[in-house]
C-alpha cells in the first residue's frame, strides 16, 4: 500500500504559478525511518523547538509560528528547507509534481480561474501517481492525505471524484487516463498527525521556486532534482505540466548526514 501525502504552493493571488507535490511512500518499508530523518533534520536546525510544524512559506518569511528565524540570514532560511526536501533524496522517495502557470487561459473558464488553476494542478497530480503506481506497483492501491484546513479542502472536496468520473481524453493533459490504483476518498489530517506532508509542504514550495526563478534556485535545485551535474530538461517555460521525480544520484554530502 503506497501513501501519497500532497500539498500545494502559490495559493495567493501574487505567486505566478500553482504547483502541486506528492510524496509517494511505502508505508511499511519506509515510514518510520523517513519520520526520524524528518525530525533529525528540525533538530538541527530549531534546537529546543524542533516540535513545531515545518512551513516553507513562512519559514522563509520568518513568520507566523517561525518570526523568531528573523535574525537568520535568508539563506540559512532556505538551508532549513533544502534539508528537507533533501530527505526524499536520502530514503529515494519519488515525487509527483504538477503545476500551472497563472498565465494559462486555454480551457480555463473566466469565473474562478485561480480556484480552477489549483483544482486543476491537483487532479492532475492524482493521474500521473495513478500512472505512477500502476505502471511499475499494479498489484497494489494508493490513498491520499491532506492536510485538513479549509483551502485544501476547497479544492480537493470534489477533485478526486471528478478525476474518475470522466472518462478519459488522450488530447487532455490531465485526464488521459482512468484511475485504477487510487483507493478511497481523500483523508483530511491535522498537523501532527501525518508528519510526512511536511515533506510535500517543503517540495512544493521548492519546486515553486525553480519554476519561478527564485534567487536561492541554485541552492535548491540540488536537493529538487537529486544531481549537480546532471541537469534535467528545463520546463519552466511550459505553461502546465506533471512529472515525477526519483531520486537516483548520491544526495547532496552537505545535507544528507542530517537524515541518517
Amino acid at each position: 500500500m503506497r501513501h501519497i501525502y500532497i500539498d500545494e504552493s502559490g495559493t495567493s493571488s501574487r505567486e505566478l504559478v500553482a504547483v502541486v507535490a506528492g510524496v509517494i511512500i511505502d508505508v511499511d518499508k519506509d515510514y518510520r525511518g523517513v519520520v526520524s530523518s524528518i525530525e533529525r533534520v528540525k533538530r538541527h536546525h530549531l534546537g529546543d523547538n524542533y516540535d513545531r510544524w515545518f512551513h516553507a512559506a513562512d519559514i522563509f518569511a520568518a513568520t507566523g509560528d517561525f518570526e523568531k528565524l528573523s535574525g537568520w540570514t535568508r539563506q540559512e532560511r532556505v538551508i532549513f528547507i533544502r534539508d528537507m526536501i533533501e530527505v526524499c533524496n536520502f530514503h529515494a522517495i519519488p515525487v509527483a509534481v504538477s503545476w500551472m502557470h497563472k498565465d494559462a487561459t486555454v480551457g480555463i473558464p473566466t469565473k474562478n480561474r485561480n480556484t480552477y488553476r489549483h483544482w486543476s494542478a491537483f487532479c492532475a497530480c492524482f493521474v500521473v501517481v495513478d500512472k505512477y503506481i500502476g505502471n511499475n506497483f499494479p498489484n497494489e492501491h494508493a490513498s491520499i492525505k491532506a492536510e485538513s484546513c479549509d483551502h485544501m479542502k476547497k479544492y480537493l472536496d470534489f477533485a478526486l471524484a471528478d478525476v474518475r468520473r470522466i472518462s478519459p481524453k488522450p488530447d487532455s493533459w490531465i485526464y488521459q487516463r482512468q484511475i485504477t490504483n487510487i483507493v478511497d476518498d481523500i483523508q483530511f489530517l491535522r498537523k501532527g498527525q501525518a508528519p510526512l506532508l511536511q515533506l510535500a509542504d517543503a517540495y512544493s514550495w521548492g519546486f515553486r521556486a525553480y519554476m519561478t526563478a527564485h534567487p536561492h534556485t541554485d541552492e535548491l535545485y540540488p536537493a529538487l532534482f537529486a544531481s549537480k551535474d546532471s541537469p534535467i530538461p528545463d520546463r519552466r517555460s511550459e505553461l502546465i505540466g506533471t512529472s515525477i521525480l526519483i531520486p537516483i544520484f548520491v544526495p547532496n554530502p552537505d545535507a544528507s548526514q542530517l537524515a541518517t
